[in-house]
């Protein structure tokens, strides 16, 4: 039976630890911020002072952080997952980070004799607690089939999609449709407030028709009610298009569309709204709007 260890306790690490806790015994967190340990201390789970304690006690180690940077200093840092791994561990990265660098990363922990699979996860806050997300999984098959039973039990859709780093580029690209296809949205409905249309009216309309998206129905009545709780950070959105935009770079890909939207998510975030949810961003299209 594998052990299971988790690192990054978070608005997604925490519902998600809590469902592989259903189906497997979880043996090690470790958190930054203390305080997001004392659920798992009090049910039984052991809290680490370390990243590298985590690797010590366990055979696949979790690790949901912000971005490569937060991942890289957890895994080859000093005290990290790498100075307490065993020949044969598993390191599963659900965090969204540059491809990149989660291979370079996954280089140095084969050299330890184990192995790593980026792995992250397509969803927000609400999909995360009720362990219905999309993971695209970048890695060997053998990982991959290893790790997929604790997967299931946060992942509604499992996708093996090629080797190291392959999961995070389809992540990426999949941030970039979603922050571009909002991003328009917010452009279309700020200039029909300022045409004078009601908002709701909008949203009705457009939900019936060529204009509807996923995005329309997870963010419209957020929109209407100028409801921000973060389920999705302003801040990760931005983040997650900037590595996308890089990724274009380093394909020598054209992105007319997404630079836009990222000046715009940009904007936004250095006007205050990184800690809310991405739908903030309709907020920024308003105040523009208003000086025109």
């Amino acid at each position: 039976m594998e052990t299971i260890g988790f690192i990054g306790l978070g608005k997604m690490g925490n519902p998600i630890s809590r469902h592989i806790m259903e189906k497997f015994t979880l043996a090690a967190v470790y958190n930054r911020s203390p305080s997001k340990t004392e659920w798992f201390r009090k049910n039984g789970v052991e809290v680490c002072a370390t990243p590298a304690d985590v690797a010590r006690r366990c055979s696949i180690i979790f690790t949901m952080l912000t971005d490569s940077e937060a991942v890289s200093a957890v895994l080859t840092g000093k005290d990290g997952v790498i100075e307490g791994i065993s020949p044969g561990s598993l390191v599963v990265d659900v965090s969204t980070i540059y491809p990149e660098d989660s291979q370079k990363m996954a280089l140095k922990i084969k050299e330890k004799g184990a192995e790593m699979i980026d792995s992250p996860v397509i969803g927000s806050v609400d999909l995360a607690t009720t362990g219905t997300l999309t993971i695209a999984v970048g890695g060997s098959e053998a990982a991959f089939i290893r790790s997929r039973p604790v997967l299931e039990t946060f992942g509604k859709r499992i996708v093996h999609v090629g080797p190291n780093g392959f999961g995070l580029k389809v992540k990426l690209l999949n941030n970039m449709i979603m922050g571009s296809n909002y991003a328009i949205l917010c452009e279309a409905i700020s200039i029909g407030e300022k045409a004078g249309i009601d908002t709701e009216t909008m949203e009705e309309i457009f939900s019936g028709g060529g204009a509807n998206s996923r995005t329309l129905e997870m963010k419209g009545k957020r929109i209407i009610e100028r409801n921000y709780d973060p389920q999705f950070l302003l801040a990760h959105q931005l983040k997650d298009i900037k590595y996308g935009l890089r990724m274009s770079m380093d394909t020598f890909s054209p992105t007319p569309v997404t630079s836009a939207a990222a000046s715009m998510y940009e904007t936004s975030y250095n006007e205050g709204r990184g800690d809310n949810d991405y739908s903030a961003l309709i907020e920024t299209y308003r105040n523009v709007n208003r000086k025109a």
